[in-house]
């Protein structure tokens, strides 16, 4: 980091407000710490963030209900890897899609490298599966996608794929997460979303769904 210089001349004081710094919901609020996507039919239980790691790591539990699926469609993420501990018996499709999904056992850890395709999925019809999740690096845009996605799930911003109804919104939401779905189309899409993504960057979009799902005041303003 670039050192302070120090200046003889006085210092006049500023009327700029300092900068808040991006805090996650859940330390503010030990409540928010859980989130939950009514589409996907998922839990995540943020036990640490990345700024509780010094950005080393991020640590959340996720519980999949009856059916549910984590993040679909399949996809891979960019810069950090994932190691995975089921707490149950969860469905790991992981590799290329032609691929048969691999049923990982109770206390099983499995390692998803970046660039990786993957995506997670509860066998069960009638019971909840629960699984752990390091990410490493930690990276916020990736927690806050999180949040973003149930954050539209409730307010009627995902459609039945449980992605983005608006291109802007989930290009500036993969873009920032280092996240994309694998595909043919979507690599063809790439230069697109990538534009896209910086499009949704300097028009806001991102500030926009902070103030909705991220910078959080209280329960209040979270939903049910």
């Amino acid at each position: 980091m670039a050192s302070h210089e120090k200046s003889t001349a006085t210092q006049l004081p500023q009327e700029t407000e300092t900068p808040k710094p991006n805090i996650p919901p859940g330390m503010r609020d030990p409540a928010q710490r859980i989130i939950h996507n009514p589409i996907t039919k998922v839990t995540a239980e943020f036990i640490k963030y990345g700024a509780e790691t010094n950005n080393e790591y991020t640590h959340i539990r996720f519980t999949l209900h009856p059916n549910g699926t984590a993040l679909p469609p399949r996809h891979y993420c960019r810069t950090f890897n994932e190691t995975i501990t089921a707490h149950d018996f969860v469905c790991a499709h992981v590799g290329p899609k032609k691929q048969p999904p691999r049923i990982l056992e109770p206390g099983e850890e499995l390692v998803v490298n970046a660039y990786e395709p993957h995506a997670w999925s509860n066998p069960l019809s009638n019971k909840d599966v629960s699984y752990e999740v390091v990410v490493r690096p930690a990276r916020v845009e990736f927690e806050q996608m999180l949040y973003f996605v149930s954050g539209l799930a409730r307010d009627g911003g995902l459609n039945a794929e449980a992605t983005p109804k608006s291109l802007l919104t989930g290009c500036t939401l993969v873009v920032g997460a280092g996240v994309r779905p694998c595909g043919k189309r979507w690599v063809m899409l790439e230069p697109v979303i990538r534009v896209m993504g910086w499009l949704g960057k300097v028009r806001g979009k991102k500030e926009e769904l902070e103030k909705l799902y991220w910078n959080l005041e209280s329960e209040d303003s979270v939903g049910s």
